[in-house]
């Protein structure tokens, strides 16, 4: 017979601590083992009942259903440390676990590191697996580092999102080889892009709404190649950003002092600045790293026209939908999947060649042109920019030359695109089950109130 006690830790701490697990309830039927096996089982019962009044509850007792027959419930959330003692060898030795952990000298040292948490910091870390990575972190960490540190966990892998999450893994996986100095500052990004992304502006319909809020949408057309309705996205600006900086961290491409600069960048920024920065920091080629930061270093101003604001928008859920009015005065939507990494990656490329090649001011001029243009015909307008640049040169040698080459070229490109929308949301609606006659349509802009 095995059962399964709770792990004590033997750091003395003062009897008025706060003991933890108060929330368990465990409820179990007799057994019948030997005198021998009672005699142990009575011994060890005392001392964790002697242990408790003299340090730090750990956390729960499991007993283990593996005969004879133990019935137990248990009530707690969150990973719980254990040892198991086999009763019917006497002499054999306890073995722990604690999430990874087995090791009774880690486990000792990873309970030590949560005692430094108010019960509910505590709450939130036991829903991570402990492990000797996790642990290696907060080792690292001031106890306001640490207190921070919660908080980004519960903000951006909340308990419901942790199922099946690869993510905070990958978090730490990355945070593990970081200096102290490091650390923090890292920990204190996130808790700048998290709270950028609750602080920035709610995105506004371009269509008038009801006295309720709501759009009145006759039909949506959900075109996205992976089938997901990005109007379930609104709002999650926060898990978008912070997931993408996440990944960032993840590549490991950047030393400490370029990583470190990036942060720098991020926690002076705006939401819509940071979405772009991290974007771009993300997927940028290893040759291209001293163009992108040469450009983020003079690109310090904030606001749409912004170069980074304005490369956050290829990843922009709300960018992507479009909005049509029909000749009826309905409204109807659609929208598209947004770029991929190859895609994007593409879009920067371009990007940083304009930037080396005629400067962020040159850039800023076009950017003040298009950045109000749908998202999915940005990557061609400046693929026809820089073709004309190179195919036609004498066309850009006047200070207005940006200006009057996008007023002879832009609205071709938005009209085709339009076309296009337009065209699909119709086959759409004829191959509805009930066809829907929507006449003629017209991109909702001119409709904003």
């Amino acid at each position: 017979m095995r059962i399964q006690y709770p792990f004590v830790s033997q750091n003395q701490v003062n009897q008025n601590q706060v003991s933890r697990g108060q929330a368990i309830k465990l409820e179990m039927t007799p057994i019948t083992v030997s005198k021998e096996d009672r005699a142990l089982l009575d011994s060890e019962v005392e001392k964790q009942h002697k242990n408790s009044v003299t340090t730090t509850q750990r956390d729960v007792a499991i007993i283990k259903n593996e005969a004879p027959v133990i019935g137990a419930k248990l009530y707690f959330s969150g990973y719980q440390p254990k040892v198991t003692i086999d009763l019917s060898a006497p002499d054999s030795e306890r073995q722990y676990q604690y999430g990874e952990l087995d090791n009774k000298q880690d486990i000792d040292a990873f309970l030590d590191q949560l005692d430094r948490l108010s019960p509910d910091q505590r709450d939130i870390m036991k829903q991570y697996k402990p492990s000797k990575t996790l642990l290696s972190i907060l080792e690292k960490m001031d106890d306001e580092t640490f207190s921070k540190f919660t908080q980004v966990l519960e903000q951006s892998f909340p308990p419901l999102r942790l199922f099946n999450n690869k993510k905070p893994e990958e978090l730490f996986n990355a945070l593990e080889g970081m200096s102290t100095e490091m650390l923090k500052d890292t920990v204190d990004t996130f808790m700048a892009l998290s709270a950028q992304a609750q602080n920035g502006a709610a995105p506004t319909s371009l269509i008038p709404v009801d006295e309720d809020g709501r759009e009145p949408i006759l039909m949506h057309v959900p075109r996205a190649e992976n089938g997901l309705d990005m109007r379930l996205t609104k709002g999650n600006n926060s898990k978008n950003l912070t997931d993408t900086y996440t990944d960032m961290l993840a590549r490991a491409t950047f030393s400490e002092d370029d990583l470190l600069t990036i942060n720098t960048h991020l926690k002076d920024s705006d939401f819509e600045k940071s979405r772009g920065i991290v974007d771009m920091a993300s997927l940028v080629a290893h040759n291209d790293k001293r163009a992108f930061f040469d450009m983020l270093s003079e690109a310090d101003e904030t606001g749409p026209t912004n170069i980074f604001s304005y490369i956050g928008q290829q990843v922009n859920y709300e960018a992507h939908v479009n909005y049509y009015q029909s000749s009826k005065g309905q409204y109807v939507s659609l929208n598209d999947a947004m770029p991929d990494d190859s895609a994007r990656k593409g879009f920067h490329k371009k990007l940083l060649n304009a930037y080396e090649d005629y400067g962020l001011s040159w850039m800023n001029d076009m950017v003040e042109q298009v950045h109000n243009k749908p998202a999915q015909i940005q990557s061609e307008l400046w693929s026809k920019l820089m073709d004309d640049v190179e195919e036609k040169p004498h066309l850009f040698k006047k200070s207005d030359s940006i200006e009057q080459w996008a007023g002879a070229n832009i609205s071709d490109v938005e009209q085709r695109f339009h076309a296009r929308q337009i065209d699909d949301i119709h086959t759409y609606s004829y191959d509805l089950e009930a066809p829907v006659v929507l006449g003629t349509l017209t991109w909702a802009e001119r409709f904003a109130a």
